[in-house]
């Protein structure tokens, strides 16, 4: 039968659905040389990969929305997403993407429009360096 909330043996993830990477990811991540890492952003319902010093994000509830940083001059050691103070920032940023290489620490708004996420790469609000 079906397994009690606090089975010790319920898995803690249910698979409920999957989602194949897209093709244009897979010719990127071909060209690996250094280091791959991936996860998701649940806040803002994307998947990311990041090859080398390349950050690549897509919806992964509809395989489509592709989206690719590739400005870092280094490899792409850390990628997070962190929600900005109120007030702090224009009313259409939502989130900031924080990228770190091994000598910078690069700070991207992440905004929305038409529910679409808005990543304003041509010009990241800081780049740290060290």
């Amino acid at each position: 039968g079906r397994l009690a909330p606090n089975d010790p043996h319920r898995p803690h993830f249910l698979k409920t659905r999957s989602q194949c990477i897209p093709p244009p990811i897979m010719d990127v991540y071909r060209g690996l040389r250094y280091k791959c890492d991936m996860g998701l952003f649940p806040s803002i319902k994307r998947a990311w990969i990041v090859v080398d010093n390349k950050l690549l994000l897509w919806n992964y509830e509809t395989g489509d929305d592709l989206y690719m940083y590739d400005q870092c001059p280094q490899v792409i050691m850390a990628v997070g997403l962190v929600t900005p103070p109120i007030n702090m920032l224009h009313q259409n940023v939502a989130n900031i993407l924080v990228l770190s290489t091994p000598s910078q620490i690069i700070f991207i708004a992440v905004g929305f429009r038409e529910n679409h996420p808005y990543i304003n790469s041509s010009n990241p609000y800081m780049i740290v360096d060290e």
